[in-house]
């Protein structure tokens, strides 16, 4: 890993370009919040959705340089942010399905209709990143504690001894 670290370590600024870029993108179009509108939460969700595979992917590669590093306290905090991204991703993609119904329904046939092609595409955004997230998240964790025990037996002095 020696040679290769600083390669592997130049996956951070790659991951915080991918995330941040995104979300620089997706906010100043979703803001302020407008919470009590369906029509503000259909859109602002949409947008959010179809913006949410490129910082899963840097959520991917800052958690793989983390695991490739040995960084368990960035391993973790990158698996606990799956997981809030998979708690948004559920909330939101509830809350998005029972507005989307509602929002559709005061549109003519034409605008109907683009309209339910462009939530058939949000919706199995939806389906795709939630597990994924889930399951980032949850291997992350699993990596982290894992990490830790090995650690342990490993500082334990405790081990196989091969030869005299």
């Amino acid at each position: 890993m020696s040679t290769a670290r600083p390669l592997v370590l130049a996956g951070y600024p790659v991951a915080a370009l991918l995330v941040v870029t995104s979300l620089a993108d997706v906010l100043p179009k979703i803001l302020p919040f407008q919470l009590a509108s369906q029509d503000w939460r259909f859109g602002a969700l949409g947008l959010a959705f179809n913006a949410l595979v490129t910082p899963l992917l840097g959520l991917a590669i800052a958690a793989a340089v983390a695991f490739l590093a040995g960084h368990r306290g960035v391993l973790l905090m990158v698996s606990v942010l799956f997981l809030l991204v998979a708690a948004f991703v559920a909330v939101g993609g509830v809350t998005f399905l029972l507005d989307s119904g509602k929002v559709t329904a005061n549109l003519g046939a034409e605008a109907s209709r683009s309209f339910r092609v462009a939530t058939w595409k949000t919706i199995v955004v939806v389906l795709c990143a939630l597990p994924a997230a889930v399951w980032f998240g949850i291997t992350g964790l699993r990596a982290v504690r894992g990490a830790a025990v090995l650690e342990e037996s490993e500082g334990s002095g405790a081990g196989l001894v091969v030869g005299q």
